[in-house]
């Protein structure tokens, strides 16, 4: 598919392929962020995946997106008058206060505040 072809906002499915151009398999990432981005290219390697597409570079022929995956785990943060009137059993809370974090440990809806 060509880059002119996309639409922002569409869904379209990627195939990374198993074997990786030669031009890719051997280039020397100059960059922390050349090595991230080689390193989640060589751990897709076979998968595909659906992307929705957010913004295309026509020079560069390449598209951003995201892709939307399902997990068990969410964060939230919370303010210290959010933390008082949850009052769920749970092992840790956090409240995130501008520069200070305070993390309510316990197992009872009223464990000690610590900072």
């Amino acid at each position: 598919m060509r880059v002119q072809n996309i639409q922002i906002g569409e869904t379209y499915q990627v195939k990374v392929p198993q074997r990786l151009p030669p031009a890719l398999r051997h280039r020397i990432p100059r960059t922390h962020a050349d090595f991230a981005a080689d390193m989640r290219l060589n751990l897709r390697r076979g998968d595909r995946f659906d992307l929705t597409v957010t913004g295309t570079d026509p020079e560069g022929a390449t598209v951003d997106g995201y892709e939307a995956t399902t997990t068990n785990r969410v964060t939230l943060r919370l303010t210290a008058d959010q933390i008082d009137a949850v009052k769920l059993d749970a092992v840790y809370l956090y409240a995130d206060l501008g520069d200070e974090e305070v993390v309510r440990v316990g197992a009872g809806p009223r464990a000690p505040v610590r900072r």
